[in-house]
């Protein structure tokens, strides 16, 4: 799973280590505690050293050809902006991140039913279809807002005793005890390998949790890995995406594409000296040194840069990182709690920073290592 560190519990009486894992007041009111894969804090990097997500981006890399007429037309559906992280103000709130889960052996054992399973008009073999999978009783998927199958609602579980990691969408809440559980589609694959192509739970097939943004790495000062990013249509993929669009973008200016890798072009100095809060530095050279690869569509008018879900932590009954983080940064909730939306903004833009001359989309030979 490359590097970790393991995050400390606050919890009284509890320690998270690679052993041992305090399990505080998830799925109701018990406290108990078991034996679970530690959190990883920050400097983390899954997945295998050779994922496209975890190579750096050498120097002057060829570019795309339409390179800017790419990043005009990105930049012209999202407002000339990079937006802003989303985080819940409280993790059950509606949200769009991604909760990740450490299972057991002993875990309750879920039957994978998958709505999407079928000839047409339905998708075909779903690779998660009968599937049997240990997850914890605690463990909750995001909260996208309607019914599955209606919206993502997310939920990834990973089996460190196998090094696999099961991604779903459009997952319905498991139930206490097991049994079957139903969701969209699926898919896994192991978390030694690369983390794209046959995990399924986003159009992009990349695992959740490779190239989202933790607030424990926001925190250690290092994102090291590309950025898995949202945006509101792509053209069909490219290797490490190499995939149909499931919405495509209008015809007319050149679009954006599913596996599209997009860097900053600046130097470590030049972002040092942003006038910018430490969350936006740390960002900012992550897409500096790794870029940011299209994982999926359909965000309106704005880019969303995938994060982790305050509902990993706080299902453990552990404080969510996000909070912390947005309160260190004088950040309150937008629209105010007790809305249901309440959530917290990071914005990403800085003063100076002409995104039309600094972002740049690579050359697809790049990634696969072809020029």
């Amino acid at each position: 799973m490359g590097r970790n560190n393991w995050t400390q519990c606050w919890f009284t009486a509890c320690f998270i280590g690679l052993a041992t894992l305090c399990v505080g007041q998830a799925a109701g009111s018990e406290a108990h505690l078991a034996k679970r894969h530690g959190l990883p804090g920050g400097d983390y990097q899954p997945f295998a050293a050779d994922s496209p997500f975890n190579v750096l981006i050498p120097a002057n890399p060829q570019l795309d050809p339409n390179s800017s007429q790419i990043i005009s037309t990105l930049l012209g559906m999202t407002n000339d902006s990079l937006g802003a992280l989303r985080t819940a103000a409280e993790p059950k709130n509606i949200d769009y991140t991604i909760p990740f889960y450490y299972s057991l052996p002993t875990d309750p054992l879920f039957t994978i039913q998958c709505f999407y399973d079928g000839p047409p008009p339905k998708w075909g073999n779903c690779p998660l279809q009968n599937a049997q999978i240990h997850i914890p009783s605690y463990a909750l998927p995001e909260n996208s807002g309607g019914a599955p199958l209606k919206s993502d609602h997310h939920l990834g579980i990973v089996d460190p005793q196998t090094n696999t990691e099961y991604d779903l969408w459009a997952s319905a809440k498991p139930k206490p005890g097991g049994g079957v559980l139903r969701i969209g589609w699926g898919g896994t694959g192991p978390t030694t390998g690369l983390g794209i192509n046959v995990f399924g739970a986003t159009a992009s097939g990349f695992a959740l949790t490779i190239g989202i943004v933790r607030a424990a790495d926001i925190n250690a000062g290092n994102i090291p890995h590309a950025l898995q990013m949202a945006i509101p249509c792509a053209a069909n993929g490219v290797y490490p995406a190499a995939v149909e669009s499931d919405l495509q973008c209008p015809s007319g200016p050149i679009p954006p594409y599913y596996g599209m890798r997009m860097q900053l072009d600046m130097t470590d100095a030049e972002i040092q000296a942003l006038n910018a809060p430490a969350y936006v530095k740390t960002l900012y050279t992550a897409l500096a040194h790794y870029g940011a690869f299209v994982s999926d569509t359909g965000t309106g008018d704005s880019i969303g840069f995938q994060t982790e879900s305050g509902l990993t932590y706080t299902q453990l009954g552990l404080a969510d990182p996000w909070v912390a983080l947005a309160r260190a940064n004088g950040l309150t909730p937008n629209p105010p709690e007790p809305d249901p939306y309440a959530a917290y903004y990071f914005p990403l833009d800085v003063t100076g920073v002409d995104l039309y001359h600094r972002l740049r989309v690579l050359a697809p030979c790049v990634t696969a290592g072809t020029c």
